[in-house]
C-alpha cells in the first residue's frame, strides 16, 4: 500500500487541523538530545502528524527532509555520503497491519543508522578535545573562529520512527538480534498510553468542525466526547471521520466516538455492496494497493486489467465515472494530488479490504496482490463459520476450507513467475495435507523455478524456500537441486544455492532443513562448517540470530569458535550483544577454549560492554558470576565503563545491578562525564 504525497502538501493539509500538543514538544526534545526517537500508537492516534510537523521544523532549519514510507528499499547510501543535514521519518517500520515475518531487508538500514550515530557521537568527542586543546595552547585565542578541522562542515542524521503499537511491541521483541540501542523504551512515545487532555481533545474537535462547517455539534456533546476513552482508533482520526462525511452527521457524536470502527466498516461495507459507480470506485482504489493514477485509468493504461476485473461487480461503470467518484469521495475517503488518488488514512485500506473481502471473497483472492494474500489472508480459525471474517486489531481475512484451492492457484501462479518471499512463505502451509498436493501441483516447473532469484527481493529460490513451512515442497527442492551424474560433482550453481539455503535454515532456525542440505553438501564434500555470509561465519550469524539448538549442532560440526568478524567480533562477541543468554553460557561453559572473556572488539568493548547494550539483564547477571572481569574497565570509542554505557543505553535494571556489583559512579568519560547524571539518562515516564 502506497501514500506517496509531497511531504510539503501534507504539511499544509495538516495545518488546517493540527493542534499543538505536548507529545509533539516531547518529540522535539527526545530528537534534540538522541538525534532519534520513536513514535507509535493506535492508528489514527496522530503518529504520522506529529512527524509532518517535525518535517517543517527541520525544513526551517534548512535540513533535506526525507518520509520514507517502505524501510526495506531503502537506499542506505543516501545515509553514508549525505551532502547535508538530514532528518528522515521512517513511517510505520513494521508495517501497517501485520508484522513482517522477513527482517533481513531491513537489517542493512538499521545497521547504518547506528554507524551514523556511533560517528556523530565520535565526532563531537573529537571537537570537544581539539576546542580544550586549543584553550590551553592559546588561552588568548577569538574561540569564534573556527579552526580549519573544525571548517570542514559534518552533517547531522536526525530519524523519527512510527508505528502501530501492537506492532511496535512484537518488532522489539524479535529484533534481539540488531543494536537494540535505536528501541530503547526512553525514546518512544506512545501515544496510546500518554493520552490526551480533555482540553486538547476539544481543541481538536474544534479544529476539525471549523474545517468542516456542516457538521454541527452542541457544546455539551463535544465536552462528553472529550471525556471518552476510545481504543481501537486514535482521536484525532476519529475526529476527521466524523465530521468530513456527511453520512456520519445522522448518527449521534457520542454513539459514534465509542464505535468507530463499527461503524465505518459498515458504512464502507454498505458502499461496496450497492453496485455504484462509488463501489467500482473503492474497489479499484484497493485493488490498486491505494494508489491510482486517474490519467492513466482515462487513456486506458495502467490499471486496465484491474478496471475490468471492477466492472464484474459493477457492469455499468466507466473510466470517466469513477474519476468523478474519487473525486466526491475526496476530503473523507480518498485525497488527489497531482492526479494520484491515494486512500486518506490506512484505516480506510484495512475497512476496504474488508468490506471487500466479506462482500465477495472469491474476488478479491483472485486479484488482490501477493502481498495482501500473504500478510492478510489466513486459514479458518477453529469454530469459525463465516467464510471470511475480520479481526478488529490485525484486520486479518480468514478463510474457509472452500476457499484453499482459489489461494493455492494464486501461490502457485506466483511462484512460476519468480515471486517467492510472498508466496512460499505463506502460513497456509502450516497444514501438511495442503503443502503435499501443493509440491504436486508445482512440481512440472520446478526445475526450471530453482534455478530462478526472487524478482523483487533477489536471493535464489532455495534460500526462500529453507524458510518456509512448506515441508514436501522442501524436500523435493533439495532432492531436484542435488541431482547430479554418476561419478560428476555438484555443479557450481548448485553449490552456491545449496549454501545460500544453509544461511537461511540457520538465520531462520530450521534445524532439521539444515542437517539435509548439509547432508547434500557431504556427499559431494562440499561442505565447510566455516563458510561465511559477508564477513559472518555461520556459528556467527546463529550467536547472532539466538537459535540454541542450530547453535549446538554446528558445535558438533567443529568450527573454528575463534573466529572474529571485520568488526572484531566472535560468536561470543554476538551472542552478548543480541541477548542470547543460553548461546553465551553453552560458549562460556561448554568451549571455554573459545570463550576468551577478555578479547575485545575492534573498539575494545569487551563482552560485559556489549551485554549491556542489548540490556539483557540475564546475560550480565551471569557474566558478572564468572568473576573475570574488571567492572570499571573503560572502553568503546568514548572510554566508558559498563554502568556509563547501561545508563547512556536506559537500562535501569542493568544499570543498578552493576551499582550493586561496585561500579564506581565517579569515573568520567572522555568528555569528561560521570554517571551521576542518571536523573537526565533515567527521564521519569
Amino acid at each position: 500500500m502506497a501514500f506517496h504525497k509531497s511531504v510539503i502538501t501534507r504539511i499544509d493539509n495538516l495545518k488546517n487541523t493540527f493542534v499543538q500538543i505536548d507529545q509533539l514538544e516531547t518529540a522535539e526534545d527526545l530528537l534534540e538530545r538522541y538525534d532519534h526517537a520513536a513514535n507509535c500508537g493506535a492508528p489514527g492516534d496522530g503518529k504520522t502528524s506529529i512527524a509532518l510537523m517535525l518535517c517543517e521544523k527541520y525544513l526551517r532549519k534548512h535540513y533535506e527532509v526525507l518520509f520514507i514510507e517502505h524501510i526495506e528499499q531503502f537506499d542506505v547510501n543516501v545515509i553514508i555520503k549525505r551532502h547535508n543535514h538530514i532528518f528522515i521519518v521512517f513511517d510505520d517500520i513494521f508495517g501497517s497491519v501485520t508484522f513482517p515475518t522477513n527482517l533481513e531487508n531491513t537489517q542493512k538500514v538499521f545497521s547504518a543508522l547506528e554507524e551514523a550515530l556511533q560517528i556523530d557521537i565520535l565526532e563531537k568527542e573529537c571537537k570537544t578535545r581539539s576546542n580544550q586543546g586549543r584553550r590551553q595552547a592559546k588561552p588568548d585565542q577569538d574561540e569564534s573562529q573556527p579552526s580549519e578541522k573544525e571548517s570542514q562542515q559534518t552533517f547531522k542524521l536526525c530519524f523519527l520512527f512510527t508505528s502501530r503499537t501492537y506492532n511496535w511491541n512484537e518488532g522489539r521483541a524479535r529484533l534481539h538480534q540488531f543494536k537494540v540501542n535505536l528501541f530503547n523504551l526512553h525514546r518512544v512515545i506512545d501515544l496510546s498510553k500518554k493520552c490526551l487532555t480533555d482540553d486538547e481533545k476539544e481543541t481538536i474537535l474544534r479544529s476539525h468542525m471549523r474545517r468542516y462547517p456542516m457538521c454541527y455539534i452542541s457544546e455539551e456533546d463535544v465536552k462528553t466526547i472529550a471525556h471518552l476513552q476510545t481504543k481501537m482508533f486514535g482521536y484525532p482520526l476519529i475526529c476527521s471521520l466524523y465530521t468530513s462525511n456527511p453520512d456520519f452527521h445522522v448518527l449521534s457524536p457520542e454513539d459514534f466516538f465509542q464505535n468507530p470502527v463499527t461503524h465505518l466498516r459498515g458504512h464502507l461495507d454498505t458502499i461496496v455492496r450497492e453496485h455504484s459507480c462509488r463501489s467500482a470506485a473503492l474497489i479499484l482504489l484497493f485493488l490498486c494497493e491505494g494508489k491510482l493514477d486517474l490519467v492513466s485509468l482515462q487513456l486506458g493504461k495502467g490499471e486496465t486489467d484491474m478496471f475490468q476485473v471492477v466492472k464484474e461487480v459493477v457492469p455499468s461503470c466507466t473510466p470517466t465515472e469513477i474519476g468523478n467518484e474519487i473525486g466526491n469521495l475526496t476530503g473523507t475517503y480518498c485525497t488527489v494530488e497531482k492526479n494520484m488518488a491515494f486512500f486518506s488514512h490506512p484505516s480506510i485500506y484495512d475497512a476496504t479490504a474488508c468490506a471487500f473481502g466479506n462482500y465477495n471473497p472469491i474476488l478479491l483472492l483472485k486479484h488482490c496482490s501477493l502481498k495482501f494474500l500473504y500478510e492478510r489472508v489466513k486459514r479458518e480459525k477453529r469454530g469459525q463459520q463465516q467464510l471470511a471474517i475480520t479481526n478488529d486489531v490485525t484486520n486479518l481475512t480468514h478463510l474457509s476450507p472452500g476457499l484453499y484451492p482459489l489461494v493455492l492457484t494464486r501461490l502457485v501462479e506466483g511462484i512460476r513467475q519468480g515471486y517467492f518471499k510472498w508466496t512460499l512463505k505463506h502460513p497456509i502451509f502450516n497444514n501438511d495435507d495442503i503443502s503435499s498436493s501443493f509440491a504436486n501441483d508445482l512440481s512440472d516447473n520446478l526445475p526450471q523455478i530453482i534455478q530462478q532469484e526472487d524478482k523483487v527481493f533477489g536471493e535464489c529460490y532455495l534460500n526462500w524456500v529453507s524458510q518456509s513451512d512448506n515441508h514436501a515442497l522442501f524436500e523435493q527442492s533439495l532432492e531436484m537441486l542435488g541431482k547430479k551424474e554418476i561419478g560428476m560433482a555438484l555443479s557450481h550453481r548448485s553449490i552456491t544455492d545449496l549454501r545460500s539455503g544453509i544461511v537461511a535454515c540457520v538465520q531462520h532456525g530450521r534445524l532439521s532443513y539444515l542437517k539435509q542440505i548439509i547432508t547434500e553438501l557431504n556427499a559431494g564434500e562440499a561442505f565447510d562448517v566455516n563458510m561465511t555470509k559477508g564477513d559472518k561465519s555461520l556459528h556467527m550469524i546463529a550467536a547472532e540470530s539466538g537459535h540454541l539448538d542450530v547453535f549446538r549442532f554446528l558445535l558438533e560440526e567443529g568450527p573454528d569458535i575463534k573466529l572474529a568478524d571485520s568488526k572484531g567480533y566472535t560468536c561470543l562477541h554476538h551472542s552478548c550483544k543480541s541477548g542470547s543468554t543460553d548461546i553465551t553460557k553453552v560458549i562460556a561453559e561448554g568451549v571455554p577454549e573459545g570463550a576468551d572473556l577478555s578479547l575485545t572488539d575492534a573498539e575494545n568493548s569487551d563482552c560485559l560492554m556489549l551485554a549491556r547494550k542489548g540490556g539483557n539483564m540475564s546475560i550480565v547477571r551471569h557474566l558478572l558470576s564468572l568473576k573475570t572481569f574488571d567492572i570499571n574497565r573503560k572502553g568503546g570509542s568514548g572510554m566508558q565503563t559498563p554502568v556509563m554505557l547501561a545508563a547512556e543505553g536506559g537500562h535501569y535494571e542493568v544499570y543498578n545491578r552493576l551499582v550493586s556489583e561496585g561500579a564506581d559512579l565517579s569515573l568520567t568519560d572522555e568528555e569528561d562525564s560521570a554517571v551521576w547524571r542518571k536523573d537526565v539518562l533515567f527521564p521519569k515516564t
